[in-house]
């Protein structure tokens, strides 16, 4: 299921990454407001600072931060290929480029909505796995080629064609919608929050059904992610190479080398990101069991008069918790059958609290969890929240953005 949603969901990516294109350089760009935050994009792309556009996404987490700051690297590469190809072969550059502004604006604008909608967009030019026949076969390397020439020709071709047309539209103090023609964002829109500290950010939409499923939730599927940009990031350096230096003399070897470099491995780390989603689903089933007990202690406590949002925090945090420790149970279980996974439906809710305790303590944090009416202070319970955190700071190995959350 998921290489045959990969095409959709790099379809989206990419369509998302260049409404997102904004940068910043040494903090001069605004992100006071949602209009402020659209023109900083857009002044980032045409200063050159493509790679610090994933600073105006919004993360939730340093794993979903470290891989944005992969990305980063990846949309500065694309850039300065750009720069190369368009130096290199100018006339088949601006011929590409028109056919860019055609397909974006008017008829075949509507027409790209409705394929992007339906998830036809680029059917099958991503896809892995072995073709059925020699006629997909040929359909999809001519999809790769296009959309492989379109990418390298111009990168970020969109927000210099639509920079007239986005706009923003206030949801709530906290909310916007990016709206293109007065419209949301196809093929499912695009909305910006502001954070605690005022700034506003760009919001994937990470948690819709069709997305959220193959949505990392541990550090080790962030890290496939992470893989997956760098594989890509190293794969349009070389190519950047060989325009440079001449190896490449004619626009259409750019899409047969890009398709030797990174279809590959790109596909290879597809099919590893695949077999994980099958440990992520053993892995939720257990998790179901578990929301639903801790779930009760949660409404108890709550009931009880705990502060609400130090609760929510700390709830949070523990279920993340219980997300690795699963995992890493669930991995042991692939291994050696042999291996028991907690049976929480029928776990008393006492023992829960227990298990919860070791996890937490293994993580550093010591917390005493009874069951309702009793809780931990709101004093406590944030204090475990930034253990944790501070935790998964110190595991973070990729360098962080100075901006966004």
């Amino acid at each position: 299921m998921l290489l045959r949603s990969a095409p959709t969901l790099v379809a989206l990516l990419a369509l998302l990454s260049a409404v997102i294109l904004p940068g910043c350089k040494k903090n001069e760009y605004s992100q006071a407001s949602p209009d402020d935050t659209v023109q900083a994009a857009l002044a980032m792309v045409r200063n050159g600072d493509a790679a610090k556009l994933p600073r105006l996404i919004y993360a939730d987490s340093r794993e979903y931060r470290s891989v944005l700051n992969r990305l980063g690297a990846l949309f500065g590469t694309l850039q300065e290929m750009g720069t190369e190809v368009a130096a290199r072969f100018p006339a088949e550059v601006a011929k590409l480029q028109e056919q860019i502004k055609e397909a974006a604006t008017g008829e075949g604008a509507a027409q790209l909505a409705e394929r992007l909608r339906s998830g036809e967009a680029a059917s099958g030019s991503l896809a892995v796995g072995q073709p059925q026949n020699d006629a997909e076969r040929r359909a999809r390397e001519q999809q790769f080629r296009d959309v492989s020439l379109r990418l390298f020709a111009d990168p970020f071709s969109f927000l210099d064609i639509a920079k007239e047309r986005l706009t923003t539209q206030r949801l709530s103090d906290d909310q916007a919608a990016v709206l293109l023609d007065g419209k949301p964002v196809p093929p499912i829109g695009l909305t910006m929050r502001r954070d605690a500290d005022g700034l506003w950010y760009f919001e994937l939409p990470l948690n819709l059904p069709a997305v959220a499923q193959f949505v990392p939730q541990t550090r080790h599927e962030w890290s496939i992610i992470g893989s997956l940009i760098r594989v890509l990031d190293n794969a349009v350096k070389e190519l950047t190479v060989d325009v440079r230096n001449g190896s490449i003399g004619r626009m259409d070897q750019l899409a047969e080398k890009a398709g030797e470099k990174a279809f590959v491995p790109a596909a290879m780390v597809f099919i590893v990101y695949s077999k994980e989603m099958d440990v992520r689903q053993r892995r939720e089933r257990v998790m179901r069991d578990f929301r639903r007990k801790w779930g009760e202690w949660v409404s108890g406590v709550r009931e009880a008069g705990a502060d609400p949002d130090a609760l929510k925090a700390f709830s949070d945090a523990v279920v993340k918790v219980t997300v690795e420790e699963m995992d890493r149970r669930v991995r042991a279980r692939v291994a050696d059958n042999a291996q028991a996974l907690p049976a929480f439906a029928q776990m008393p809710l006492d023992q829960l609290l227990k298990d919860v305790q070791t996890w937490l303590a293994t993580s550093g944090v010591t917390i005493t969890l009874t069951p309702p009416p009793a809780a931990p202070t709101a004093e406590q319970m944030q204090a475990a929240v930034a253990a944790l955190a501070a935790l998964a700071e110190k595991r973070s190995t990729a360098p962080v953005a100075t901006t966004g959350r």
